[in-house]
């Protein structure tokens, strides 16, 4: 019991980190915050129970497989980032560089084989958004200005970034948080620039 709501605070806390650069975010009462972070969770740990059931998997190479998307190493780009989701293509790219040598900085074959899973989930997330979801912003438009007749509104556009964390730990069920490996991917760049 205090273990699940240690995670779920947890996860609230890394949810506004995730959102903490967004001004719109930071400018709306503390209420509609903690909805948008929520109903975000929410759709991310919706859409992991619902590919785990309909795959009958929870490893994302498999379900990616599944729905048609294809994985791959490759030797060529991934300076700052270790994988990336190609929608026109509907391709995961797991950059193999930055991936090695992030998975030496982790020392682990364990926790290696999740960082794999962690990157190929997270991606594939972006796929099924696209897929089934449409584009998550669109679901969380604020008003920023009005005057009169006159209204201007605007989207959220990192809340996806926060489902996706939570369909990965959902999805890959760890009790961690998937945000340490974004975290090593950062100190691994900037220390390995200087």
């Amino acid at each position: 019991m205090i273990k699940k709501q240690i995670e779920k605070r947890n996860s609230l806390i890394l949810a506004y980190l995730e959102l903490a650069n967004d001004r719109l975010f930071l400018k709306l009462p503390e209420e509609d915050q903690q909805k948008v972070i929520k109903e975000a969770i929410k759709v991310g740990e919706e859409m992991a129970a619902f590919v785990t059931d309909k795959y009958g998997s929870s490893d994302p190479r498999k379900i990616a497989q599944a729905l048609g998307v294809r994985v791959y190493g490759s030797e060529e780009g991934g300076k700052n980032q270790v994988s990336q989701y190609f929608s026109k293509n509907e391709e995961i790219v797991i950059y193999r560089r930055p991936f090695e040598r992030l998975s030496q900085e982790i020392g682990s074959p364990e926790l290696g084989d999740k960082f794999l899973k962690f990157m190929v989930g997270r991606s594939l997330f972006f796929h099924l958004e696209k897929k089934f979801l449409g584009d998550l912003a669109k679901k969380f438009v604020f008003r920023v200005f009005k005057l009169g007749p006159f209204e201007k509104k605007r989207a959220i556009n990192d809340v996806h970034k926060v489902s996706a964390q939570a369909f990965v730990r959902s999805l890959l069920e760890i009790e961690f948080s998937p945000e340490v490996f974004d975290y090593l991917t950062y100190v691994l760049f900037t220390r390995h620039l200087n």
